[in-house]
């Protein structure tokens, strides 16, 4: 009887989800940058513990099989990570100033934020780049609507919601453009367009 080939969490076989790693490396140097951020330093222990932990993760938890494409544009990610680094310091001050100002009485709230036109590689990766941010992470993703739920602290006055989307909406163009699809791309610039004229009207 023929031996079975372990299966991954995520329905794949460890040889099957090792091929799926090699053929498709930008999950991998994406989970590193952001190893690497939350880690804060660049040493050579930091970088290599990271790309193990990424690897050990891709293949633990391989996405599945009927995923669509997920494609890796370098220009774009130079993009992203610059913005999510000039977001850290902001956040922290902002949180840490909330806090010291009003102590537990602190406000938080929950922001629904749609995601139109989003795959699930993208959704669930621009989830990841909004929680590295102080004071803002996400509470859920329900994927057949297109919804994001964001739970942001140091919600201090009533524009906040408005902010905090436009905040992740960016985020989300961002990662679409590093990871999405042509078609995706395509679709999202078709309606920011509408949305433009939309405003002008």
């Amino acid at each position: 009887m023929p031996e079975r080939e372990p299966a991954g969490l995520g329905g794949l076989g460890t040889r099957g989800a090792a091929r799926e790693l090699l053929r498709r490396p930008g999950r991998l140097v994406w989970l590193w940058v952001v190893w690497m951020v939350l880690w804060g330093s660049l040493t050579p222990l930091a970088a290599i513990s990271g790309l193990l932990v990424s690897a050990v993760a891709l293949l633990a938890f391989p996405l599945r099989g009927g995923d669509p494409e997920v494609r890796f544009r370098p220009l774009p990610a130079l993009f992203l990570t610059g913005r999510l680094l000039a977001d850290l310091v902001p956040s922290a001050l902002a949180v840490a100033l909330q806090m010291i100002r009003y102590g537990p009485r602190t406000r938080s709230a929950i922001v629904e934020v749609p995601l139109t036109g989003s795959s699930e590689v993208v959704s669930t990766l621009t989830a990841n780049a909004i929680s590295l941010a102080p004071g803002a992470f996400v509470l859920e993703i329900d994927h057949e609507a297109g919804v994001m739920y964001v739970c942001v602290l140091a919600a201090d006055d009533d524009g906040m919601t408005d902010r905090v989307r436009a905040s992740v909406l960016d985020v989300h163009r961002r990662v679409q453009n590093v990871f999405g699809s042509d078609e995706d791309i395509r679709r999202q610039a078709g309606q920011a367009g509408r949305r433009g004229g939309e405003e002008q009207t």
